[in-house]
């Protein structure tokens, strides 16, 4: 996602999923036609704490950080 800023960035997340979306203008040889990305990754809501979605972008590198659920296994 280099050139982008963080406000341009969205991070929504649903029941299983976590929906990235950017919208925002590239601008090669003085054009500013309209740009965008979308992508949706699919998660357990079983084994990730969705609601605890963490993102962070730094020098064009987004990172997301989506903490798992423990489970316990009980082997007696």
């Amino acid at each position: 996602m280099l050139g982008m800023g963080k406000e341009q960035v969205k991070l929504s997340a649903y029941q299983d999923a976590l929906l990235v979306k950017w919208e925002g203008v590239k601008g090669s040889d003085g054009d500013e036609d309209p740009a965008w990305y979308s992508c949706r990754i699919n998660l357990s809501a079983e084994a990730f704490k969705l609601d605890q979605t963490k993102a962070e972008m730094k020098d064009g590198l987004l990172t997301i950080t989506v903490p798992k659920i423990k489970v316990e296994v009980d082997l007696e």
